[in-house]
């Protein structure tokens, strides 16, 4: 599976105010009916100091239907730098 997305971050490190576009590769598996885990990893080009970066991502996701899950991920930008930051996400999505 790829996944193309945008990471918006700033925090209390000094510098980091970056926008990301991040391109993922994943690969995705069902442990259960309903429960499934994933791995993703991928370039970044982010703005401000850093130009490129690498993410690597960790999911794990609940199918409350056939079209809405809640998810939870973590990612993981590796800059080279003392930028380099872990993100932790909530969400609940909506299938196609």
């Amino acid at each position: 599976m790829r996944k193309v997305s945008i990471l918006r971050e700033n925090g209390e490190k000094e510098g980091l105010d970056r926008t990301s576009l991040v391109a993922q590769l994943w690969l995705k598996t069902q442990l259960t009916k309903r429960f499934n885990i994933g791995l993703g990893a991928g370039p970044a080009y982010c703005s401000g100091e850093t130009a490129t970066a690498g993410i690597i991502s960790a999911s794990a996701g609940y199918d409350l239907s056939k079209k809405w899950e809640l998810s939870f991920r973590i990612n993981r930008v590796s800059t080279g730098s003392e930028l380099e930051t872990d993100n932790v996400l909530f969400g609940i999505s909506r299938g196609l």
